[in-house]
């Protein structure tokens, strides 16, 4: 076997090598508590294949270099994730940030629902802080900077964000209620109130689940409840 033919094989191995799918591994992170999040879809957009995380946010994915991963999940914001160097990837964190949603005129042609009827209240209550924007730097660089680091506008901003987040969780109560959670579960008191603390509902699934899908992600949740407390006393649905 001459020497050109060995140099040529020899290349055409690290050309394969080089182009070849692997396998890596992460995990998926709520940003704000830190805490692995389960079911997250994480898919290679040029392959178009896709895996979820495991109960610990753990994935396993195949990739190669310069292709791009998207990690989604109903009430967060996507992350798309270039991979530049594949063999230098250990293991992947990816933290997801809850998305944010503001209010929106709405046309109501039924009777409005006591949720209704009050966000209409709070909307007129605080509809000056919800009209507060922040300057854009492109069109007034002094007026945005000046806004940036002004006690004032800071306070408006989260003000105004805690407002939103207010009127969110208020529609989250009306669609993940003590009654029906307690009627899928026969949890009551303390342990149901705990139970709803730790598995808190996104805006984006409230908003686009229908009843039946609640129950479901009620039920897988409390799967989920009784494997981490095997002590708990409770009678059987």
């Amino acid at each position: 076997m001459n020497r050109g033919f060995i140099i040529l094989l020899l290349l055409v191995f690290f050309s394969f090598s080089a182009n070849a799918q692997k396998y890596i591994t992460g995990i998926v992170i709520d940003a704000v508590n830190e805490k692995p999040m389960a079911s997250v879809t994480v898919q290679n957009l040029q392959t178009k294949y896709g895996a979820k995380t495991s109960r610990r946010g753990t994935f396993s994915i195949e990739v190669k270099n310069d292709q791009y991963l998207k990690v989604s999940y109903s009430g967060y914001k996507s992350r798309i994730i270039r991979i530049r160097d594949v063999d230098s990837i250990d293991f992947l964190r990816v933290k997801l940030s809850i998305g944010r949603t503001e209010l929106k005129a709405v046309k109501i042609t039924k009777p409005l629902t006591p949720y209704q009827r009050d966000s209409v209240e709070r909307a007129e209550i605080y509809k000056d802080i919800l009209k507060y924007k922040q300057e854009k730097s492109i069109n007034s660089p002094v007026s945005a900077l000046q806004q940036l680091f002004s006690k004032k506008h800071k306070n408006l901003r989260k003000f105004k964000q805690q407002v939103l987040d207010m009127e969110e969780q208020k529609y989250i109560d009306t669609r993940y209620t003590p009654e029906m959670v307690s009627k899928v579960t026969k949890l009551t008191g303390d342990q149901l109130a705990y139970f709803m603390n730790a598995y808190p509902m996104a805006i984006k699934f409230a908003r686009e689940a229908g009843e039946l899908e609640i129950r479901q992600w009620v039920l897988y949740n409390w799967d989920d409840y009784k494997r981490k407390n095997p002590g708990l006393n409770i009678e059987k649905p």
